[in-house]
């Protein structure tokens, strides 16, 4: 998503990232790993919508830290040290059948030089050693995921968006010590992006460690600060572990009404990645010359109506003569939550088609005039808060050639009637070309 205004950056011209005796963080040379999305732990659906007085301290920190530090551990690769969570999710078949119990969630500038299957090695909160496996990482949203033999509770990770003055704590590893556990609130959150600021002291050596909430649930990921401060921490909301660290089916919710999915968004929950948006998947669309193209997942009302999703932006270009054939913007207007569906004609040449079922909302756009062995290109963006998401794009090669279609309209004759007579007989005959029976004469 690309800022209209940018509060703040995570680079280390402007923040230091919180991994124990790191100066300069060696990448991966994927940015992305390339396991498929069949292959990752699987999220679990999830519809916790708010919890209790968010603002308040945790009824006994006392239990909730002891609680939380069961599944928080000391991660170290190679010079660099951070910290890591075991994250409440399902293992997949092969993961079981190859021993794994758990996996464990840390940031991707942790484990950068071990990445591709390199080992790590985890320290639990009594400082027993074991080892773990890199198994996915996302380097731009600096985030990974390590599977271990070593059985660690998980935590739970999908719930209510973060609000800002609601109690948070960390646990992490500051400076190698571990189990450290520090208190705040956040202190800015920015839904749209998924990300957020806390006062709760950080500092090197917390990358990767959990952020929750009163009720213990995460909300982010301990990622950086602002340099030469403190109460500026920068965590990264658990919504971004949907693009390559863990499957989120369809309609997953991390933070509860903004519905994402492995399959559909990209790692800004509002960016959608190219199996969100199908063109011309109706074949009656196709051979009735109108080109249709739809958002596949489904629009939450709760996005819209907490001002998250402002609009979006659709274009439609003829990639062989380079000529945008329609490119437009739109706000999308709070609505009422609730059942109901809306009947569309999806060739009827409207340019918006709204199609509305209990909660959710698919939009469409038809294009009539196409010519065959054209390819086109449909556009699609959302405008979250400050952000306008990029452009996600899918291409269609004509089939058909509208601009060659001719209406055949059939010759209509006017129908007229004759009278004929034989003798004292009439008759009344009618036709298009009428005539007398034989034996009658025409009068």
């Amino acid at each position: 998503m690309k800022r209209r205004s940018r509060s703040f950056v995570l680079a280390s011209i402007l923040s230091v990232l919180l991994t124990q005796n790191a100066i300069e963080i060696s990448q991966a040379a994927d940015s992305l790993s390339t396991r498929p999305s069949s292959e990752l732990a699987i999220a679990s659906t999830s519809n916790v919508a708010s919890i209790p007085s968010p603002s308040n301290q945790p009824d006994n920190l006392v239990n909730l830290s002891s609680l939380v530090g069961k599944s928080v551990v000391t991660i170290t690769c190679g010079n660099y040290q951070g910290t890591g969570w075991a994250i409440n999710v399902k293992l997949t078949d092969s993961m079981v059948s190859a021993g794994f119990k758990s996996y464990i969630i840390t940031n991707h500038h942790v484990i950068s030089s071990c990445a591709n299957g390199g080992l790590v090695n985890i320290y639990d909160n009594k400082q027993v050693k074991s080892g773990g496996i890199v198994w996915a990482w996302d380097s731009d949203a600096d985030l990974a995921g390590i599977v271990t033999t070593t059985y660690l509770p998980g935590l739970n990770w999908q719930g209510a968006v973060p609000l800002q003055g609601q109690w948070t704590g960390v646990i992490g590893s500051p400076r190698g010590i571990p189990g450290v556990l520090s208190t705040g609130i956040v202190s800015t959150i920015n839904s749209a992006a998924s990300t957020g600021m806390l006062t709760a002291p950080i500092n090197p050596g917390n990358s990767g460690g959990p952020v929750f909430d009163r009720t213990g649930t995460v909300i982010g990921i301990a990622t950086a600060k602002y340099t030469a401060s403190e109460g500026l921490g920068i965590f990264q909301g658990t919504p971004f572990l949907c693009k390559a660290i863990v499957y989120c089916p369809i309609g997953t919710n991390a933070w509860y009404g903004q519905t994402v999915g492995t399959d559909i968004f990209g790692k800004n929950p509002f960016h959608l990645s190219e199996d969100g948006l199908l063109f011309n998947a109706m074949t009656a669309a196709e051979l009735n010359g109108v080109m249709f193209c739809a958002t596949a997942p489904s629009i939450s009302d709760q996005l819209i109506n907490q001002y998250t999703l402002k609009g979006m932006r659709w274009r439609i270009t003829d990639l062989y003569t380079q000529k945008v054939l329609d490119e437009f913007e739109f706000t999308l207007a709070p609505k009422n939550l609730g059942d109901y569906s809306q009947n569309t004609e999806l060739i009827n040449g409207k340019k918006m088609l709204i199609s509305k079922a209990n909660l959710d909302t698919t939009y469409g756009y038809t294009l009539k005039n196409q010519v065959k062995g054209h390819t086109y290109e449909c556009a699609v963006s959302f405008i979250a808060g400050d952000l306008i998401g990029e452009y996600t794009t899918r291409t269609f090669t004509s089939t058909v050639d509208t601009q060659s279609y001719k209406v055949y309209i059939p010759k209509v004759s006017k129908v007229i009637s004759i009278t004929c007579q034989k003798g004292k007989l009439k008759k009344t005959v009618k036709g298009t070309n009428p005539k007398c029976p034989s034996g009658y004469k025409k009068i």
